[in-house]
């Protein structure tokens, strides 16, 4: 009897060791595990710069919680503060201390075909008022941000393109060598614990411009270095179901 016994409070103590592990607690640890190797491999002074390039514009980002109206609010003051940034950073040399080589490919630029498609777009875009702060003067050269929503708008046309005989190579942070490991998590008081996951992991791409492949030819993919640039513009996204995404481009 005393062996069933000592059998049946075995048994019973297992279970309840079962019952009171949480998933949702294990999954919490094992991602808390791998922001904070993210974070390990970073360079202190590459977050630094990141956290200073995008100030305050995570605040602008998507809320579950606003109605219609306020999501239009929200964008457009997105949009207004990356053009303070633009006009903040453009013309600034940088460097970034640990940045691991993803890929190189050739830049493209608008040909004729695209240029005469992009000047109907930016007619589309100045006939919506809402998107007065976006088109400016509706120079698309001077304009970062009007050049960032044609290039989006005409990314499947393949004859609106064509390669400029420069090289484009494309950085993560530190020793990243995903694509959704090489990302900033930045903190806001302001924002509520349940939030902070959502709106303060920022993804992060470096891309340069190199003059043409003698100078590119020897760069290693997936290789950790440093990288000295001039800023050439900067674009950040948001949306509802994705992360936000900064990129920064050099020349």
């Amino acid at each position: 009897m005393k062996k069933y016994i000592i059998f049946y409070l075995a048994i019973l103590a297992n279970f309840t060791l079962i019952l009171g592990e949480n998933p949702e607690n294990e999954i919490e640890k094992e991602q808390a595990t791998v922001s904070e190797s993210i974070e390990l491999n970073q360079n202190d002074t590459d977050k630094e710069l990141i956290i200073n390039i995008l100030g305050d514009i995570i605040k602008f980002n998507p809320n579950p919680k606003d109605t219609d109206v306020q999501k239009k609010l929200r964008s457009k003051n997105q949009l207004a503060y990356l053009k303070e940034i633009n006009s903040k950073w453009i013309g600034k040399k940088i460097s970034f201390e640990s940045v691991n080589l993803n890929d190189v490919k050739a830049e493209t630029e608008l040909s004729t075909e695209g240029i005469k498609q992009s000047k109907k777009l930016i007619q589309q875009i100045k006939n919506d008022p809402s998107s007065q702060i976006l088109y400016g003067d509706g120079n698309i050269e001077k304009n970062p941000l009007i050049a960032f929503a044609i290039a989006f708008q005409l990314a499947f046309c393949n004859t609106c393109w064509q390669e400029t005989g420069k090289y484009n190579a494309i950085y993560y942070l530190g020793k990243s060598e995903q694509y959704y490991d090489s990302k900033i998590i930045t903190k806001n008081i302001q924002d509520s614990p349940s939030d902070i996951d959502q709106n303060n992991e920022v993804q992060v791409e470096i891309q340069k411009v190199f003059p043409d492949e003698k100078s590119v030819i020897n760069l290693e993919k997936n290789k950790v270095t440093t990288l000295f640039g001039t800023i050439k513009s900067i674009n950040y996204e948001s949306g509802q179901f994705m992360r936000p995404k900064l990129t920064v481009y050099l020349k």
